[in-house]
């Protein structure tokens, strides 16, 4: 019980330094001005600098602020990149797991490879008494590097102007638009087999355990901790990657937790 009592209270308080670390962050970016006006939503990368590994993704984080009096129900943007990268989807990621605005649903997602522009919407289905305001994630845009030749690549993106972007929501109460105020400044991106993938914990700052393999070892079997074998070794560590508690194993390298229970089933030497 008493080893219980440790477990809980050391996770509690990992907890608690996350929220404390993305708070710190968003509100440096985010702090309103005084002369911000209630209808106004300020936009703002996560960060002007970005590292993603060549054989990995990049996690461009859109963090939003509003007054008091506001609050969002969708927004629709568009994110110009240059060489080296490709949008692939639109995600819930690292800190925008730990505040957003609830914008779950995907409604465009539109890349343009001619003027490299990508563009999108998301939105929500909420009543006008559950979206929420205040500091928080709209998106996270997944990029995935593309034709690299160089290590490390170097390339970039930045947000549209505010006049590219729409904000729908309600001031005091009624609904209209907001007006869109938009940080465009150049977001650098370096691309490099030196940064780690998966990426650490965005919310949290802790570098994410990556396994490393040994010869005859069969990640894609769900072999986690390479020694050959299947069995509840590895369940453990699939355990702890599917509820982010620090662990990695990612049979299919597709950065998510989903399908490998079902792998480890297949594979393991207990259960047949």
């Amino acid at each position: 019980m008493e080893k219980m009592r440790t477990k809980y209270a050391v996770l509690g308080l990992v907890f608690m330094l996350s929220v404390v670390f993305f708070w710190l962050a968003i509100n440096r970016y985010l702090l309103p001005s005084k002369a911000q006006l209630a209808s106004n939503m300020q936009i703002v990368p996560h960060a002007t600098s970005i590292e993603c590994n060549p054989q990995g993704e990049c996690y461009l984080h859109v963090l939003g602020s509003v007054g008091a009096n506001s609050a969002v129900s969708g927004v629709s943007g568009k994110i110009v990149y240059s060489d080296n990268l490709e949008p692939v989807r639109l995600d819930s990621i690292g800190i925008c797991q730990q505040s957003t605005y609830g914008l779950d649903q995907y409604l465009q997602f539109q890349d343009d490879k001619t003027t490299k522009t990508v563009t999108f919407s998301v939105s929500t289905v909420k009543t006008d008494n559950e979206i929420k305001g205040g500091n928080g994630c709209i998106v996270t845009v997944v990029f995935k590097p593309v034709n690299v030749t160089t290590d490390p690549q170097q390339s970039k993106m930045v947000l549209g102007d505010s006049a590219l972007w729409k904000v729908a929501g309600t001031t005091n109460g009624q609904r209209g638009t907001l007006s869109a105020q938009v940080d465009t400044s150049t977001i650098l991106v370096k691309i490099t087999s030196s940064s780690p993938w998966p990426p650490p914990d965005q919310a949290t700052g802790t570098p994410a355990p990556t396994i490393t393999k040994t010869p005859g070892c069969d990640l894609s079997k769900a072999d986690c901790n390479c020694d050959q074998k299947v069995d509840m070794l590895d369940w453990e560590t699939i355990r702890s990657y599917y509820q982010a508690e620090g662990k990695v194993c990612d049979v299919d390298a597709d950065g998510k937790a989903d399908r490998e229970f079902t792998v480890w089933l297949r594979n393991n030497g207990l259960i047949r």
